[in-house]
């Protein structure tokens, strides 16, 4: 396939929208649809455009001039669809009440997923991969064209021919791709419905958005803002946000400074000035803190909010093992503390019930890696802790408890490719020390080591076989992982985080068949947040976690649920502030 030969309409006049309809009311495999927005927020934004169009022939039509003919084809349409990122353009139109049909759409972003993990997930550079290298060449155009003419996506004028062709391109790169890729994914079709299941609950969850705590934010960062400038007035003319100026300041101290950057600068990151451990680095740590907490949560949840209710991007495909984000505001990176998470509560009349799994990635070493010791410690009830296992084995009865921590950071440090150098300088003891940790991990639970080193001999294995520069695991889904040949042993974090990706989003779906799907509101690592009423916790909570269990492993993936009026109520015991 190729871009050659494609004929790309503005919808205008009623001939160009009669010589649409007539085209669209032709016999094909598959329509490609898209929209363009004023911008990313579904709350916020609006849709200037629609496109529709196949492998060669595109058509843009104008949404505040053609939305009763847009809202009609939606409703009409009988054939099979496919959009790319499909759950952006669904939420769009379902906020403009147009349903779309999920039963029969399609998306290319989880096919080039699936196909391969490794490679290009945006339209235009799978499109510019797989079908034709001219795909990226009207993307630079028309940012060259919004740059030079002060543009925005809510100001490019709609007959810009750049813009509405680059529209109207899109739907002919997707229904091209789709075509070029179906018969590709053939072999993880069970991963693709997995996937397109998540998409349309995950694309509800979205509108439905998460309620926080107006006055609590307005409070929250009024405190911080007072903070950071009393901060910045201490270390006056200084400003510790510069680069340039916290290493003038170091080498005045006299403070030699050996970490460099990419780009070959003196490293002033927080790993560095924790090492430093001058009052003024813990300073500047404070400073980059307290800027942070400002920037990244309480200002943009305010920002983003539409009324008290925030509507966060939920990446599907985030991470190359297939595991979610939430961006829009970043809630993957919130402090395990109650101070973020406390902006977060309930609507009227309900409360949260925030439910993740036990132990999930531990559990699934213990499975994959066949570890008779660790198997038994799952199957034992209660359960027992594998962490503190180790940290006696290593430090002994009186001294293990108080250093469990210890002995979970080395069982994840070692599984996921960390060095004893790196371990050490982690955690903050000698390497000595790091390596009696690891020696005692290794010796409680000596399969965790053949488990991994069975990944990465499979990974290179494969790569071998097919000649090529990646191999891959396979997960529960049947879903290939693609891992680098010269980095094979990332294959056992592959197998672990993939396999937790899958279960989760297993659980998702599982959820909407039981019912409780209109609850669902966030998910958030291995943690779902629901906003259940307040009347019907005591009937949810207990099939939410049956519901969530998995006893299709070697081990049990039980799942535990906590209510609470605020996220960050279960963080308050464990956490400090």
């Amino acid at each position: 396939m190729s871009l050659e030969g494609v004929q790309l309409t503005l919808v205008e006049s009623p001939g160009e929208l009669a010589d649409f309809l007539e085209w669209l009311g032709h016999d094909r495999r598959i329509l490609g649809v898209d929209i363009e927005t004023t911008g990313l927020n579904v709350a916020k934004d609006r849709i200037r455009m629609v496109q529709f169009g196949d492998a060669q022939r595109g058509f843009a039509l104008s949404y505040r001039d053609w939305r009763g003919i847009i809202r009609d084809i939606f409703a009409r349409y009988r054939r099979p669809m496919v959009g790319h990122h499909w759950k952006f353009d669904s939420g769009f139109l379902a906020r403009d009440g147009i349903t779309t049909p999920w039963e029969r759409t399609h998306d290319t972003m989880p096919m080039c997923f699936l196909y391969d993990s490794l490679g290009p997930k945006s339209l235009k550079a799978a499109s510019a991969l797989h079908i034709d290298p001219a795909a990226r060449e009207g993307e630079a155009q028309l940012k060259k064209a919004m740059a030079k003419n002060g543009w925005t996506w809510a100001t490019v004028p709609e007959d810009f021919p750049t813009y509405w062709e680059y529209a109207a391109l899109d739907t002919v790169l997707t229904a091209q791709l789709a075509e070029k890729l179906w018969p590709l994914i053939q072999p993880y079709r069970e991963a693709y419905d997995l996937e397109m299941a998540v998409e349309r609950i995950l694309c509800d969850m979205e509108l439905r958005g998460a309620r926080i705590d107006v006055g609590y934010c307005q409070d929250m960062l009024q405190n911080l803002l007072w903070e950071h400038g009393a901060l910045l007035d201490q270390l006056a003319p200084l400003n510790p946000h510069s680069a340039a100026e916290v290493i003038a300041e170091f080498a005045k101290q006299g403070v030699t400074l050996t970490k460099r950057t990419q780009s070959g600068q003196l490293a002033v990151d927080d790993a560095v000035l924790q090492h430093v451990g001058t009052p003024f680095a813990a300073q500047v740590v404070k400073a980059r803190e307290l800027k942070k907490l400002m920037s990244a949560y309480f200002e943009n949840f305010l920002e983003q909010r539409d009324g008290d209710i925030l509507h966060p991007h939920i990446n599907q495909l985030q991470a190359r093992t297939g595991r979610m984000s939430v961006t829009e505001p970043a809630l993957q990176t919130v402090p395990k503390t109650s101070f973020v998470r406390d902006a977060f509560i309930p609507r009227e009349g309900n409360k949260l019930v925030l439910c993740d799994y036990d132990n999930e990635e531990v559990r699934l070493m213990a499975h994959f890696s066949r570890d008779p010791g660790m198997i038994a410690a799952f199957l034992e009830n209660p359960p027992r802790d594998v962490h503190l296992d180790v940290s006696i084995r290593c430090y002994g009865e009186q001294e293990g408890p108080a250093k469990r921590d210890r002995g979970k950071r080395a069982l994840f440090s070692k599984a996921y490719g960390a060095g004893v150098a790196k371990f050490a300088h982690t955690i903050g003891v000698p390497e000595s020390e790091a390596q009696r940790i690891y020696n005692a991990l290794e010796a409680t639970y000596p399969g965790l080591q053949t488990g991994m080193e069975k990944a990465t001999r499979i990974v290179r294995e494969r790569a071998s076989y097919d000649h090529a520069e990646t191999g891959y695991v396979v997960l529960s889904d049947k879903r290939h992982i693609r891992v680098k040949k010269e980095k094979a042993y990332v294959g056992w974090n592959a197998l672990i985080q993939g396999n937790a990706a899958a279960v989760l989003k297993r659980a998702i779906v599982d959820l909407e068949a039981a019912g409780l799907g209109e609850f669902l509101i966030l998910p958030v690592h291995d943690e779902l947040m629901f906003d259940v009423p307040e009347s019907d916790v005591a009937e949810v909570v207990p099939l939410i976690e049956q519901t969530m269990r998995r006893d299709d492993w070697r081990v049990p993936l039980t799942a535990s649920a906590k209510v609470a009026d605020r996220w960050g109520d279960p963080y308050r015991e464990n956490h400090s502030e």
